[in-house]
């Protein structure tokens, strides 16, 4: 597998409802509640008891979350400035 495949695969890659609000950096109870009032990220479904959330769903959520989008690159800073309106 080379490097661009592998980084292709880990947008893939699914996190727990743990590991994500780790990376997110909110807690457990945050994160259900996020995900519950449909202002999380996209959900996966794993079984009928289990989801979780891909690892570029939770990056698209992170990116829609910025405030201040100067820091952003120029091309990225105009999307999200435009999905605002």
């Amino acid at each position: 597998m080379t490097f661009n495949e592998l980084r292709g695969a880990e947008a893939d890659f699914v996190l727990s409802i743990n590991e994500f609000s780790r990376l997110a950096g909110v807690s457990i109870a945050t994160a259900r509640r996020l995900i519950a009032a449909d202002d999380g990220p996209i959900v996966t479904r794993l079984s009928e008891r289990r989801i979780g959330i891909r690892m570029r769903h939770a990056r698209e959520w992170l990116d829609a979350r910025i405030e201040n989008p100067r820091r952003l690159p120029k091309e990225k800073a105009a999307r999200l400035s435009t999905e605002r309106l």
